[in-house]
């Protein structure tokens, strides 16, 4: 039985021949229709062998293939849960595919972009087939940028990777979001866990690492603190930092000693005397948390932030 490739999207599969563009092309359009994206470069050849030895057989081959997979699993169920998903969220779902290109795959092609001059990391890259990415879904990204926060901060640097908003394809640096989650998850990484409310001085962190106050303070000290103007940035700013002040004599090594702020301490700037420290994580997910208000690397452009 012939191949349908109306079905999969491929209107002309006779546009250019049986050539190497004319399979190809048709790769493209089966992977666009089943995947959402243009093959990746290594499927692209290895399908076009498959056809120029196989015929049609191979185009079902690669159908098949591709809906056995994760991604194509994902992105079925996604829809289903959400008929009216779109591509964009269908991109961040956490098998969607990451291009070489993308500035969170690990690749030497990483960062460069049609107009850029060519060195020769890019052209090494580009002539192995980019063997050295090392992330190739959204997962992988964020994976690989929440291990970098945990070391960044244990060495007491600022330059945090933001996992949010990470789409698959190419996508451009400094357009993710720094969420709650990417701190805590760097904290909890580098020096275990944060129990105790506070209130009482008796704060403790459990677990090995290094994390201390001091990394925290030299974070935000390479903040650009213009980012938190307006409205009530900087009140949930001050209320961020009385958190970290309200944690004691530092991170990873237990923290005791409460704070001068909250609980009926010290009001600086109009903060609330009363501010609930047990509701942290909710309250950093809330101020400084994914979607349309959360912090980017671009209003707060953290040193050396990709």
């Amino acid at each position: 039985m012939a191949f349908n490739f109306e079905q999969y999207g491929v209107s002309n599969p006779n546009l250019y021949g049986d050539t190497t563009a004319g399979r190809q092309h048709n790769i493209d359009l089966i992977f666009q229709n089943v995947l959402g994206r243009n093959a990746d470069s290594g499927g692209r050849a290895y399908w076009d062998a498959q056809v120029a030895e196989k015929g049609d057989q191979a185009y079902q081959d690669l159908v098949n293939t591709a809906m056995a997979g994760a991604e194509y699993k994902d992105r079925a169920s996604a829809v289903s849960a959400n008929p009216n998903i779109t591509e964009a969220e269908l991109d961040s779902l956490s098998s969607a595919y990451v291009s070489p290109y993308h500035h969170g795959s690990g690749s030497a092609v990483s960062t460069w972009r049609p107009g850029d001059m060519l060195n020769q990391g890019t052209a090494d890259a580009v002539t192995s087939g980019y063997s050295d990415a090392t992330n190739t879904t959204v997962a992988d990204v964020i994976s690989a940028f929440q291990a970098h926060n945990a070391e960044t901060l244990a060495a007491g640097g600022s330059d945090i990777k933001g996992t949010g908003n990470i789409t698959g394809g190419v996508q451009q640096s400094g357009s993710n979001t720094i969420t709650a989650e990417d701190v805590l998850a760097a904290y909890n990484q580098g020096a275990g866990s944060i129990t105790g409310d506070g209130s009482d001085g008796s704060n403790t962190a459990t677990g090995a690492g290094g994390l201390t106050m001091d990394d925290l303070n030299s974070w935000w000290s390479g903040i650009d603190k213009s980012g938190f103007g307006g409205g009530n940035g900087m009140q949930d700013f001050m209320q961020f930092m009385m958190m970290m002040n309200m944690m004691g004599g530092g991170m990873g090594r237990g923290m005791g000693g409460g704070s001068q702020y909250g609980y009926g301490g010290l009001n600086p700037g109009g903060v609330s005397q009363a501010f609930d420290y047990k509701d942290m994580a909710s309250w950093m997910k809330d101020t400084f948390g994914s979607g349309s208000g959360g912090t980017t690397t671009g209003n707060l452009n953290l040193t050396g932030t990709t």
